[in-house]
């Protein structure tokens, strides 16, 4: 075993020569063995896409060249994951050691765009890797946004559908709420365009994608208008 091997031991040429003090002439000196000196960090792989609700498996692996001497694997502690556990793996690979250390857990949207970071430990350094997650889920929660605060009476308006989900909705149902007559619309986009406004309009909007769906509360718009009567 050769100890405390640094940058500068790359490429060295080592070698066993029998009997070093002795008077013969032979030499051992035909089988030799080149060090190569390299610092790797360790590899985050996530075996599948990862969805809101099911479980989610990431390995972190090294190779590493001492088996009596190993590095140790550390995966950040993440507050967001739920029921997670950790699985060791080793096994010998062309005269090296292969290490996986495991993340099994379940997936929930908080840790979409998140940063997990995996770190191998070595006697003298440290090596560290990270990756940033994409969690499908379906809309979570789902809101209309106006365009204006206050409309008149017989004006159009604007209203947006705002949806929290991954990937964004691809079909929009908008639901109009005026006295007793209620309409559905259909739409692909986030906005929708409302002519003619009127008094006591109510708005939702259901937002979809491939994961599911979800509707926002009612709201209702504040319409200015006239009263008319007639003067006497």
């Amino acid at each position: 075993m050769i100890d405390n091997v640094s940058t500068a031991d790359h490429n060295l040429r080592v070698y066993v020569w029998i009997n070093p003090d002795s008077q013969t002439t032979q030499t051992f000196h035909d089988q030799t063995v080149t060090i190569s000196v390299e610092r790797k960090a360790p590899i985050i792989y996530i075996q599948k896409k990862m969805v809101e609700g099911e479980n989610f498996q990431a390995n972190c692996s090294i190779i590493y060249s001492c088996p009596f001497l190993p590095p140790s694997l550390q995966w950040n502690a993440n507050t967001l994951l739920e029921n997670y556990t950790f699985v060791d793996f080793h096994m010998e690979v062309h005269g090296q050691w292969f290490y996986q250390k495991t993340l099994r857990g379940v997936a929930t949207y908080l840790m979409h765009n998140r940063r997990i970071r995996c770190s191998a430990k070595f006697k003298t350094f440290t090596m560290g890797s990270e990756m940033k997650l994409n969690i499908l889920y379906k809309p979570i929660t789902v809101t209309v946004k106006k365009e204006k605060k206050v409309v008149v009476e017989g004006d159009s308006i604007n209203i947006e559908c705002v949806a929290n989900s991954n990937p964004p909705p691809h079909k929009y149902l908008w639901f109009i709420r005026q006295l007793d007559q209620h309409k559905i619309k259909n739409s692909t986009q986030s906005t929708k365009h409302f002519n003619n406004i009127a008094r006591d309009t109510s708005l939702s909007c259901m937002a979809q994608n491939a994961f599911g769906v979800q509707q926002s509360v009612w709201v209702d718009l504040d319409v200015q208008f006239k009263d008319c009567f007639d003067v006497i």
